[in-house]
């Protein structure tokens, strides 16, 4: 009588055992699973980010005359394309900063003349609260931030 006691008592208690194990280890596996998550969404985002850079990117290389409105720079427009790419894959463009500038740094105008067949870089930030699916603060981080070197090449078609 006594071990079909001890048997029972074994059972119950590996059972509790297998309880404490699962509460160790279901926190870690929930911190992976959100990890993974966010990951992902971070993944998404600068992807989107990269496609929004060169299709905005593009416009320099084109022959845009007839692609402007009255009195709005080539700047104004690739700063508004960004956003508006930005808006239409589900993040905020508004909450992004845009800068055009030289490869050294400097401010460029892409309707400038001198500035003709110049590299460029168009670089994108958004906030990380912009680029997670989590409420979490990025802290002093500025954001994700892409970059896209491209050539002002206004006239090419117009070369022969």
């Amino acid at each position: 009588m006594c071990r079909i006691a001890e048997g029972k008592r074994s059972k119950s208690s590996r059972e509790g055992a297998a309880a404490v194990e699962f509460a160790f280890v279901a926190p870690i596996l929930v911190a992976l699973l959100l990890g993974m998550i966010e990951a992902a969404s971070l993944s998404e985002t600068s992807n989107h980010l990269r496609l929004a850079l060169r299709q905005s990117a593009r416009l320099a290389g084109m022959d845009r005359s007839e692609i402007l409105e009255p009195r709005q720079s080539t700047n104004e427009k690739i700063i508004a394309d960004l956003k508006n790419f930005l808006s239409a894959s589900g993040i905020d463009g508004s909450a992004a900063e845009v800068t055009i500038s030289a490869l050294d740094g400097g401010e460029i105008d892409l309707d400038d003349r001198s500035a003709e067949y110049a590299l460029f870089k168009l670089t994108v930030t958004i906030p990380y609260e912009n680029a997670l699916q989590s409420a979490v603060n990025g802290g002093e981080c500025q954001g994700l931030t892409r970059s896209y070197t491209f050539r002002n090449a206004r006239n090419a078609a117009l070369c022969h």
